[in-house]
């Protein structure tokens, strides 16, 4: 479980900075947001995906690419936050303050017009 500091009301004294990337073109074609990192504005660590299997804090060097994630928006206005690199996506785990990364089949519809 990654921790935040919490104040005395048990909430987080500092959220996440989320920091845009470089992203290359043919990336941007589907992704229009781009990549992103998440960085602990007081560690300053980046959430990293690591082997698509757990979340952690750790570096946010951008060659191994553990800490770019996209966003995909979705109808209801919530995004779904997926790693670059093993295109796995966040999910929390219900009634509880645990996240981990699982595969989701993203399924676009396209319109003809």
């Amino acid at each position: 479980m990654i921790t935040n500091i919490l104040d005395q009301q048990g909430r987080e004294q500092s959220g996440w900075e989320l920091i845009q990337q470089e992203t290359p073109i043919e990336v941007l074609a589907t992704t229009p947001g781009g990549w992103i990192q998440f960085r602990d504005p007081i560690t300053r660590q980046c959430l990293n995906a690591i082997n698509g299997v757990a979340l952690t804090k750790g570096t946010c060097d951008l060659k191994n690419r553990e800490s770019l994630f996209v966003l995909i928006p979705s109808t209801t206005g919530a995004v779904q936050i997926q790693s670059v690199n093993s295109k796995t996506c966040v999910i929390d785990q219900d009634n509880t303050d645990h996240f981990y990364l699982v595969v989701v089949l993203l399924i676009s519809r396209t319109h003809n017009k």
